[in-house]
């Protein structure tokens, strides 16, 4: 049964982006067969902003794996095209990956378990103003604004921590994983645990890193 189109002036824009054709084209049916027009299709981070920013679109579907980058891709447009909504999808995606599409301006994440028939239904709950992500991550984006939120210990004077020592430690404070902070600060996961446990045996601490895979 076709899925009616969401009540709007008129038909929602859509582009669609995959370095697959065929998955193109499969998003592309399970969107116009619920009533929706895909406006153009594109291939990489550079075609999909150009799409976007030339047919005005109302939202992007795209894939997590674009070449040139998603999360740069998400940046592009939420920067250039605000008022265009940002879909993305992944047969899987870590909690980190999925922190850092929603910091570009992602307003949904679908993974690959997902009914294609759901399509439609998502999109036109995020052109509603609604999110569209997995359910367990709800949880993991309250627990990031807690950790946001949550006031930090002071590092004692005199301890001797380097700038970046501090740093470290205080992001860590604060509840990031050794993968999140390396992000954050464009350093590696190693150079993150040297600078940790540097400050953790300058402040007579206990060890803070999170196991390799948490928070990711």
């Amino acid at each position: 049964m076709t899925t009616p189109a969401p009540s709007r002036l008129r038909v929602p824009r859509i582009v669609v982006a995959d370095e697959s054709a065929i998955i193109r084209s499969a998003l592309r049916v399970a969107l116009e067969e619920g009533g929706m027009l895909v406006e153009a299709e594109a291939r990489d981070r550079k075609e999909a902003n150009d799409a976007v920013l030339r047919f005005a679109a109302d939202i992007i579907v795209l894939s997590a794996a674009l070449p040139g980058g998603a999360v740069g891709a998400t940046e592009d447009i939420a920067r250039s095209h605000p008022a265009t909504e940002i879909v993305l999808y992944a047969p899987s995606a870590t909690d980190e990956f999925m922190l850092r599409v929603v910091a570009a301006g992602a307003h949904g994440f679908l993974l690959g378990s997902t009914d294609p028939r759901r399509l439609p239904h998502t999109v036109a709950g995020v052109l509603q103003g609604e999110a569209a992500f997995p359910r367990r991550f709800v949880r993991v984006m309250a627990d990031e604004l807690a950790r946001r939120h949550r006031p930090l210990r002071r590092v004692p004077p005199g301890a001797g921590l380097t700038a970046r020592e501090e740093e470290v430690h205080g992001l860590l404070e604060a509840g990031l994983s050794r993968e999140a902070i390396s992000v954050r600060l464009g350093i590696s996961a190693a150079t993150v645990r040297s600078h940790a446990t540097r400050a953790e045996r300058k402040l007579h601490a206990p060890p803070r890193i999170p196991a390799s895979g948490a928070g990711t």
